[in-house]
């Protein structure tokens, strides 16, 4: 009995541990979060020059009242940015780089609208992440490690298979930047000096238009939550033993 105690109390503590350490980097409530469009002279998403590219809207939605709706366009684009230092979300500019140190993965809500593409045939859409910081020049981490709408092919989705609203999480591992390892383009920033960026870049091919994403609760996180929700699976499993 004691020892089953135990196993919920540790249980508990990891998947705890995994909510309660998020850092919030965007959610986007009417206002843009200190993101700029890296493609159009970085200026910031609500721009008047922007011409409507990102409007804040409750389809999406994962947190608080509004998402991010960003109309990308169709084929490779370079979208939504931040910079460490213009983020408002963390009061202090450096906070987020201490969230980027402080956790393994970066995770964004994601949904897709089929309705909002036009298809021509076989067809496509992913999303990819780059970072750049202190010690650390622009470094591509591709499609994202995992999915939670499409594991088998990470940040892959299409107009065919997914139904008409398709909600999903996508993590990229950050931690190969900041775990001691110089070999993986080590980031050198520290909570209190330095640097650290990030861009999104979108592609797509057989759509004559769309390129249409709403983006949602953007932060960084110790795991994944589908990890803690294993962990929570566990605990069941020892409850159901009882």
């Amino acid at each position: 009995m004691s020892r089953n105690i135990f196993i919920c109390i540790f249980v508990l503590a990891l998947a705890s541990t995994s909510f309660a350490a998020d850092k919030l980097i965007g959610t986007w409530p009417d206002h843009n979060d200190g993101f700029r469009d890296w493609g159009k002279q970085s200026v910031f998403i609500d721009d008047p020059t922007m011409n409507n590219k990102y409007t804040y809207v409750t389809t999406g939605k994962t947190n608080g009242t509004k998402a991010l709706k960003m109309n990308a366009g169709v084929g490779w684009q370079q979208n939504l940015s931040i910079k460490s230092y213009e983020s408002p979300y963390q009061g202090n500019p450096n906070q987020i780089i201490q969230g980027f140190l402080d956790n393994k993965w970066l995770a964004i809500d994601v949904t897709y609208v089929t309705a909002d593409w036009v298809k021509t045939g076989s067809n496509w859409a992913t999303i990819e992440l780059n970072v750049q910081g202190t010690g650390l020049s622009w470094t591509g981490l591709g499609r994202p490690k995992m999915d939670t709408g499409n594991p088998g092919y990470p940040g892959g989705w299409d107009a065919d298979n997914f139904g008409a609203i398709n909600h999903r999480t996508m993590y990229w591992d950050i931690s190969i930047f900041h775990d001691g390892n110089f070999d993986n383009k080590e980031c050198t920033a520290t909570p209190t000096s330095g640097y650290f960026n990030m861009i999104f870049t979108t592609n797509c091919g057989g759509f004559s238009s769309g390129g249409v994403y709403y983006f949602d609760k953007m932060r960084f996180t110790p795991e994944p939550a589908t990890m803690a929700l294993l962990g929570l699976g566990g605990l069941a499993l020892i409850r159901r033993k009882r």
